[in-house]
């Protein structure tokens, strides 16, 4: 991939985390020069990844659990078109922003991210061909897996999966799509040795990854978006390129930095009364 490349160039020794990282697809195409580790909510896909001898772990895209400014590149191929609300689509990517690094003076380097998923818009000779942004999506699982250990563990994550739907989130006026949806319906052929899950699936016109991130992000290279300007910014990011790649949309940015919030006149007065509060304390 030549994001990665460009990573291994641009930082030589630099982290990448790959969100939802699947059964380790790219991180072992990785430069030399560069560490990478994964997560994925799924335990048997980061077995996978651990047989291979690479880095990953069981975690979930909306939580991720790295801390602040963690990584020099952080990349999500694949994972957002499976988040059936706005609401979590934009906590995923606030998550993104969050655990990638800022802008260093020091090296002249920030953080890079790229984002790709499925596109509404598909080649003609593409085998899958989308009439609306929500659909499912066959896919088939050969039955010697489906142990009643797999049933559970599917029931489980399915029922977290629409109790994490109902949180709240702020409004964004150009889609108010909330509503909790099935992550995946079953059709079961009994004269086949397979089960067919359909797959939920959100795929994304051209311009909507960019109009999600303007909702959670001070994009200061595109104008202000009089749908979300209204909503609070916590991050300061550039888009470096939007472009359309074997039917995904995929968008490039780099983060500037951390908007930090301007404290209230009262807390500011506050916290100077304590102060001299204490110290009058400590002297008598």
């Amino acid at each position: 991939m030549k994001f990665l490349q460009s990573v291994g160039n641009e930082m030589p020794s630099a982290i990448i985390a790959d969100i939802g990282c699947g059964n380790g697809k790219y991180l072992k195409v990785l430069p030399q020069n560069v560490y990478g580790i994964g997560i994925d909510f799924s335990e048997n896909l980061i077995d996978i990844v651990q047989r291979r001898k690479l880095e990953g772990l069981v975690g979930d895209a909306l939580v991720a659990p790295f801390g602040d400014d963690s990584f020099d590149a952080v990349i999500s191929i694949a994972v957002l078109h499976h988040i059936s609300t706005q609401c979590r689509r934009l906590e995923a990517i606030k998550e993104l922003i969050r655990i990638c690094k800022s802008y260093d003076p020091q090296s002249n380097v920030c953080g890079r991210i790229l984002i790709c998923a499925w596109a509404l818009e598909q080649e003609d000779d593409s085998k899958h061909q989308f009439d609306k942004e929500d659909v499912f999506v066959p896919w088939a699982l050969d039955k010697k897996y489906v142990t009643p250990q797999f049933w559970e563990k599917l029931n489980q994550n399915e029922n977290e999966n629409i109790n994490s739907q109902t949180k709240e989130c702020p409004s964004d006026q150009s889609n108010n799509n909330n509503t909790a949806l099935p992550s995946m319906a079953l059709i079961e052929d009994p004269l086949k040795n397979v089960i067919t899950f359909q797959r939920y699936c959100h795929v994304y016109r051209k311009g909507e990854l960019e109009h999600l991130l303007q909702t959670v992000a001070h994009v200061v290279n595109f104008p202000s978006d009089p749908n979300s300007h209204k909503l609070p910014k916590q991050f300061r990011v550039e888009v470096l390129r939007s472009f359309f790649n074997k039917g995904n949309w995929c968008v490039e940015i780099r983060k500037l930095d951390v908007i930090k919030k301007k404290k209230k006149k009262a807390q500011i007065l506050k916290k100077i009364f304590d102060s001299k509060f204490l110290a009058i304390k400590h002297k008598c």
